[in-house]
């Protein structure tokens, strides 16, 4: 009987001593570096080269990028939308 009490009497200071606590954010600045490989079909990419799609040559002299819609992922898959994240 004594064990009965004793686990009823665990079990009712576990239970009322857990409360919901509220998820805690540390914000931190840091750096990221971002690196893009170009690539035309699986051929490395290379201005003032003749490419060839099809029957198609294509020869560049000029590149631009533009990165939009920037969304960063952290080491535990949590995902941050960079706000008006469009660069040229």
């Amino acid at each position: 009987m004594k064990k009965l009490f004793s686990i009823i009497g665990l079990s009712i200071i576990l239970f009322t001593s857990c409360s919901e606590e509220e998820a805690l954010t540390v914000e931190t600045e840091g750096k990221a570096a971002i690196t893009f490989d170009a690539v035309f079909g699986n051929q490395d990419f290379a201005l003032n080269r003749d490419f060839t799609s099809g029957t198609s040559i294509y020869n560049f002299n000029k590149f631009r990028y533009w990165v939009s819609n920037v969304i960063l992922i952290n080491a535990a898959g949590e995902e941050y939308e960079v706000p008006n994240s469009y660069y040229f």
